[in-house]
């Protein structure tokens, strides 16, 4: 099918572009999220554009699912208005 090679090519781009960059463990992440955002039979196509076996990219759908955000996200509201306390507060310091 057209579409669908047309899926798997450009699943195949991105891949080799970071390809060299990623360990073991990223390949089968960026697998598994290209998978996800496929839906049904994103498995098999990230599968045949990667070269990353099925298994793995089970494997790191369920890693993905089980990773929790960190405790502090540097882009919250809540590390924003720490770091602002800090910095107010290290001013006074030197006043």
């Amino acid at each position: 099918m057209i579409i669908e090679d047309g899926i798997i090519e450009s699943i195949r781009i991105r891949f080799n572009k970071l390809a060299w960059t990623l360990d073991e463990r990223m390949r089968r992440l960026f697998a598994a999220a290209e998978a996800s955002a496929l839906g049904r039979g994103g498995i098999t196509k990230v599968a045949q554009a990667t070269g990353v076996s099925r298994r793995a990219i089970h494997v790191g759908l369920q890693e993905l699912s089980d990773l929790k955000e960190p405790v502090e996200n540097p882009l919250s509201d809540e590390f924003e208005r720490k770091v602002l306390a800090e910095n107010l507060s290290s001013k006074r310091m030197l006043d």
